[in-house]
């Protein structure tokens, strides 16, 4: 078998001491989901806005840069089924 299964995992951390969100996405075996777009959505007020987005690596990570303080997730869509990343709190 070639290719991604769906994505059933999309998972959002902060490293410390710097201005930027990371993670990884996998399916539900656990196996990494490779070059898929992962979007990352800020809060404005009860909607979600773009606020950018990136291909995982090889091993299913991506990295973003933040934008400022706020409530962060990171969102993937492969064969038509949507995961999100739990909602995410950077201090500004």
């Amino acid at each position: 078998l070639e290719g991604n299964l769906p994505p059933a995992l999309v998972s959002i951390r902060h490293a410390r001491r710097t201005p930027t969100l990371h993670g990884a996405v996998v399916d539900a075996f656990k196996h990494p989901l490779v070059g898929v777009r992962v979007v990352l959505e800020r809060q404005a007020g009860a909607a979600w806005r773009r606020v950018g987005s990136v291909r995982t690596s090889t091993q299913g990570a991506y990295t973003f840069a933040t934008r400022g303080g706020g409530r962060y997730r990171a969102t993937v869509t492969v064969a038509g089924t949507i995961v999100r990343s739990a909602t995410f709190r950077v201090s500004a």
